[in-house]
């Protein structure tokens, strides 16, 4: 048989009161076994129960009810455990008192402030009898005396206090009581003491007693019956008397002896004790009593009792008809009073610095209100009494178009002349929860109608729910390559997941590192698990492991991640049309192939920034070389000797450059009169004039210090000297603007030898071998490009001692290729 857990029955037991008394609860522990219960009534206090306490319930506007029930009840109670059960506390029904189990004396208790009432009743109904000044009767108009007693016979099952009376039913003028305690159970005679003047004689029949035992009407003795000797009264109220009161009732303001006194004029024509009393209407009546002890003319008052609930017109006011004692003229029929119950009335207390309506509490979307979000009003009270006042608005904003009230039930508005008779009034709302999407609580109309609600009453802001939602950081994911200078499109995003504890909308977003950063936003629109794509924004600067910081709007959970991103440089893939010694190639016997392939040159960490460098080559013409081009995606072309262009090809290169921004390097000294001169002049549009007559060193052109070519990552070549390689060079002259001069003719400033187009990836160098070498010739005449071991390019001590920088230049055009291929060629 399963164990039953008591702990837990009881908390769901504790759950089910809070929410069946709608009580909005929190509850905060100290540690696992101490508790605080809270509504929301109070502002702004602690969370957690108090120190040394183990339970803690808290409210301004509730109590704690301890279990009822009756004295049978609780001594049903078996307490088998006396050391457990010691203490054990409830609500006696019957003695109107706490009792608790005391173990040292084997009972329960009371915690009254006086001894518990008795538990009693009145026994032997026929036992009961009136010792009234030697008779058995009383007489009308006779006041009691201390000699006037009723016996009455009591079994008293448990000892208390007792307090016991004996009245007329219907009233009569007289009672008698008894207060004082029995000290144990028993049979006992009690003599209750005479009171009052018996006003209306039952000799016939006899007054119905009713008994009242400790506050409760007992079920005992239900027809025992007093006589009273009728006197020789009379009088008759002067007719016809038709009374309106001077003054208003108020709904719900009791009526009293010194405010609401009527006055009537009577004759008597028989003197002795009289009574003069109304019928009941609207809660309220009146009545009075005395002894007349003159004949003739005399002028009575009787005094009001009750409290009006409804208001009456002026024109129908509510009217009471008299009833005497008189032995002619018990029912008069031409007197009636009038009485006027006014309306309570108050209007509300605008725009007064020193009367301000406060908003009390904080208002958020999708929360429920309590009674800690109350409004306090001022009103000025115009007719005092008891009345609700409810303050009627609509949510603004969102989509409901339910309605919202503020209430205070049952307030008692009253005069008070210190503040200009101004009464602050406190008003509850509906317990609903306030709409998502709502923005404010805009009043319109306050209740009772005789109150108008002012044109500048504050609406109330609503705050925004925050959103909640936590990152599941083991499920942050990179998608993607990612190179430097590369767009960034569909396939590279950051996925993760979230788990959304309140929807809304969302921001999540990572730092900006190295020129990319990447975010994604929108609406969550429910709870629950949720996959989301940041998008990246910009274009990598640089390379490397690039750790982000992953960020969120949300109030509460995890609202931080990371994610790694490996960041790679642009691949850059050259093509060499022409021989391997004199271009680019795998290999790194010659400086074409040993410049470009070192790594402390061109690579991740080198002095130019790329991934890798792809070198292929063809020896294909026209229409194959642009699909060579194509399926090998390339970057760079460098033609050199070996490769003499047709004019087909010439069409294919200049769409390369023209149109797909690739980089064409020319170094092919063989043609340069046909297709070579034939291409510079379609690419410019323009006619260019040549020559042959070359010199074995070439200066930089003075005009060109400031060209990345000139002066580039691996040196400024500003004053320097590039040498041909053996007995050839060629020159242009008559060029257009659109080209540049890097390097010219020794003595001959205008015949070019270098050159680049100014906006396009175009250059073009007269010697086919003018950056061939190895890292150990020392020839004055030939292979004028030097290199170290590690690729690193060098001068060469050259012709006539002239020192010459043939590798410098070549490693500057390729990092100004590279760079104008990273900002114009599209990443394949």
């Amino acid at each position: 048989m399963k164990k039953i857990n008591v702990k837990s029955i009881r908390y769901i037991v504790w759950m089910m009161v809070a929410l069946f008394l709608n009580i909005a609860t929190v509850f905060g522990q100290n540690n696992l076994y101490t508790t605080k219960i809270k509504d929301g009534s109070v502002a702004q206090s602690e969370v957690t129960a108090a120190p040394a306490t183990l339970l803690e319930l808290e409210s301004s506007t509730k109590g704690f009810l301890l279990p009822r029930m009756t004295t049978i009840q609780r001594n049903a109670i078996s307490i088998t455990d006396v050391v457990r059960g010691n203490g054990l506390v409830i609500y006696n029904t019957d003695t109107d008192c706490i009792n608790y189990y005391s173990r040292e004396g084997n009972r329960w208790l009371s915690l009254c402030g006086t001894l518990p009432p008795a538990i009693l009743d009145l026994t032997e109904c026929s036992k009961i009898n009136l010792s009234a000044s030697g008779n058995d009767y009383l007489e009308q108009g006779k006041f009691l005396k201390d000699t006037d007693i009723l016996y009455v016979q009591l079994n008293v099952q448990e000892a208390g206090s007792y307090h016991i009376t004996a009245t007329p039913n219907p009233e009569n003028g007289y009672s008698f009581s008894k207060s004082g305690t029995f000290n144990a159970p028993g049979v006992y005679i009690v003599a209750l003491e005479g009171l009052g003047t018996p006003l209306v004689g039952n000799e016939i029949q006899g007054d119905l007693l009713k008994f009242s035992i400790n506050g409760k009407e007992s079920t005992a003795c239900t027809t025992t019956r007093i006589k009273v000797k009728p006197s020789d009264l009379n009088f008759s109220i002067n007719e016809p008397q038709n009374v309106t009161a001077s003054w208003n009732a108020y709904i719900g303001v009791p009526l009293n002896a010194n405010d609401n006194k009527v006055t009537l004029d009577v004759h008597v024509t028989t003197v002795g004790f009289w009574r003069v009393q109304t019928n009941t209407v609207n809660g309220m009546s009146f009545s009075g009593s005395g002894e007349f002890t003159a004949e003739g003319g005399q002028r009575i008052e009787v005094v009001g009792q009750g409290t009006p609930s409804v208001s009456t017109p002026v024109s129908t006011p509510n009217v009471f008809t008299f009833t005497t004692n008189s032995v002619l003229n018990a029912n008069p029929t031409n007197a009636k009073l009038s009485v006027h119950v006014k309306p309570v009335a108050f209007e509300l207390v605008c725009d007064d610095a020193n009367n301000k309506i406060e908003i009390r509490g904080n208002y958020q979307e999708d929360t429920k209100l309590s009674q800690v979000n109350s409004i306090l009003i001022p009103v000025k009270v115009l007719a005092p009494g008891t009345t609700s006042i409810e303050l009627k608005g609509t949510f603004v904003g969102g989509s409901t178009t339910m309605p919202i009230s503020f209430k205070a039930n049952d307030v008692n508005l009253a005069f008070n002349a210190s503040r200009n008779n101004i009464q602050f009034v406190t008003l509850y709302p509906d317990e609903i929860m306030i709409p998502k999407g709502t923005t404010a609580i805009k009043f319109t109309t306050l209740t009772p109608g005789t109150a108008a609600i002012c044109a500048t009453f504050p609406e109330i802001t609503v705050d925004v729910q925050p959103i909640r939602y936590s990152i599941l950081c083991n499920t942050v994911k990179v998608h993607g390559t990612y190179t430097v200078d590369s767009n960034l499109g569909a396939n590279h995003y950051m996925e993760l997941q979230v788990n959304v504890d309140y929807p809304g909308p969302y921001t999540i977003r990572t730092n900006e590192l190295n020129g990319v950063s990447f975010s994604a936003s929108g609406t969550f629109a429910g709870q629950g698990r949720e996959t989301i794509r940041l998008a990246p924004s910009g274009k990598y600067v640089d390379g490397g492991n690039l750790a982000y910081a992953i960020t969120t709007n949300s109030q509460a959970g995890t609202t931080t991640c990371s994610a790694m991103v490996d960041v790679r440089f642009r691949d850059i893939v050259v093509l060499r049309l022409g021989s391997n010694a004199y271009g680019p190639s795998t290999s790194n016997t010659y400086a074409g192939g040993a410049i470009l392939n070192s790594r402390v040159n061109f690579g991740p960490t080198g002095k130019v920034k790329i991934n890798n460098i792809r070198i292929v080559n063809t020896a294909v013409q026209g229409e194959s070389l642009r699909n060579f081009i194509s399926s090998n995606k390339v970057d760079i072309i460098v033609n050199v000797i070996g490769y003499n262009a047709t004019d087909a090809t010439n069409q294919v290169l200049l769409k390369f450059v023209r149109e797909e921004k690739g980089v064409l390097i020319i170094s092919d000294e063989n043609s340069v009169h046909t297709t070579t001169k034939s291409f510079i002049e379609s690419l410019t549009s323009s006619s260019i004039a040549y020559n042959n007559h070359y010199t074995m060193l070439n200066p930089v052109a003075s005009g060109a210090n400031n060209d990345p070519i000139v002066n580039g990552p691996f040196g400024n070549l500003s004053g320097k000297y590039i040498g041909n390689d053996a007995t050839n060079g060629w020159y242009y002259s008559n060029l257009p603007n659109t080209l540049v001069p890097l390097v010219t003719k020794q003595n001959d400033a205008s015949s070019v030898w270098g050159l680049k187009h100014n906006d396009l990836g175009f250059a073009f160098f007269g010697d086919g071998g003018w950056f061939i070498g190895t890292t150990t010739n020392t020839s004055n005449t030939i292979y004028p490009a030097k290199f170290l071991a590690n690729g690193t390019p060098v001068a060469k001590p050259y012709y006539q001692g002239t020192d010459v920088y043939n590798s410098v230049l070549y490693a500057n055009v390729m990092a100004w290729a590279i760079e104008y291929v990273k900002e114009n060629k599209p990443s394949n």
